[in-house]
């Protein structure tokens, strides 16, 4: 490769021997990742034992978004395939451990279980540059939830290895509105997360919306426990789940009929009550009765009725 086409800065010269110093956190995150066959020149890449490196106590992917190990242990085993993508680790002066793992824990996994040797890089990173570059890791993957983001920024926070300025400072993902989308799936009930179960299918949007419904009361969150299983599978999402939680806070009252018929005790339609637009009542009667009753014996029986019951009333 042409070293007039490298970036200064860049960890490819680092390998060439041109730069020995450590990289710095903005290094790292400005995309100058190397491939594994460029690796292979001088530099900090090895091959490791896998289980001589420890796993980081910080790792963030929850063991259910890990894919299939398996089949990329297998690959790992393969001579054409191997390893595509060297992992992160750094010095870890602990009896039976070589290395702490930062980025990479799926190839770790993997290699373990196909019992291979892992390529590495090794880099002396703080807790913080470490944070920082799980973070750039994770956020070019599309099979991470933003549950696992989420509760994973909610943590560094907490632990004030870094601050949201820091987030918004790397990431241009990472908005004051974004932050606060992802950090209200640490601020929701654990009783409703272990009710959905499979977080994967839940969006910052939708977390958003069930914290803000929670504040409104109990009976909002019992209503959201209801719904938990269409939460899982997707079907009740930011855009429904007000709505869903408003049918079982506030069911429908059957509107009362707009006609109601009358019958005699043998089953014989007399006449309709009947509610026009303005929900005013009128009495129709059917064809054969209408032309057979007597009109002003009618109207003046209801006359007497309404003005006793209109008596009545007033007394």
């Amino acid at each position: 490769m042409n070293k007039k086409n490298v970036p200064p800065t860049s960890p490819l010269r680092q390998m060439m021997g041109e730069d020995n110093n450590d990289l710095s956190i903005e290094d790292l995150l400005n995309g100058n990742d190397t491939t594994v066959k460029e690796s292979k020149t001088k530099g900090k890449f090895k091959k490791a034992n896998p289980f001589r490196i420890k796993n980081w106590a910080n790792h963030d992917r929850p063991e259910n978004e890990l894919g299939d190990i398996e089949e990329l242990a297998e690959e790992f085993k393969n001579p054409d395939i191997g390893q595509q993508q060297p992992c992160v680790v750094r010095p870890l002066n602990i009896k039976g451990y070589d290395y702490e793992l930062i980025v990479g824990e799926r190839r770790w996994r993997a290699a373990m279980k196909a019992d291979v040797d892992l390529l590495i890089i090794i880099e002396n990173l703080t807790d913080k540059q470490a944070e920082l570059r799980q973070i750039a890791e994770n956020l070019h993957r599309e099979d991470l939830s933003d549950y696992a983001t989420g509760m994973s920024i909610a943590r560094l926070l907490d632990s004030r290895v870094l601050k949201q300025k820091d987030l918004q400072k790397y990431f241009k993902k990472f908005t004051p509105v974004a932050i606060n989308r992802l950090l209200a799936f640490s601020q929701i009930p654990k009783e409703i997360w272990d009710a959905v179960g499979d977080m994967r299918l839940v969006s910052a949007r939708t977390a958003t919306e069930i914290r803000a419904l929670l504040k409104k009361g109990s009976e909002y969150k019992k209503a959201i426990l209801q719904l938990t299983p269409h939460i899982k599978d997707g079907k009740v999402g930011s855009t429904t789940l007000v709505r869903e939680v408003e049918k079982i806070i506030k069911p429908k009252i059957e509107k009362p009929k707009n006609a109601v018929e009358v019958r005699s005790v043998n089953g014989r339609h007399l006449f309709t009550w009947r509610k026009d637009s303005n929900r005013n009542i009128s009495i129709s009667f059917p064809k054969d009765i209408r032309n057979t009753i007597d009109r002003e014996k009618l109207q003046d029986a209801l006359r007497k009725e309404i003005n006793k019951q209109l008596d009545a009333v007033k007394e």
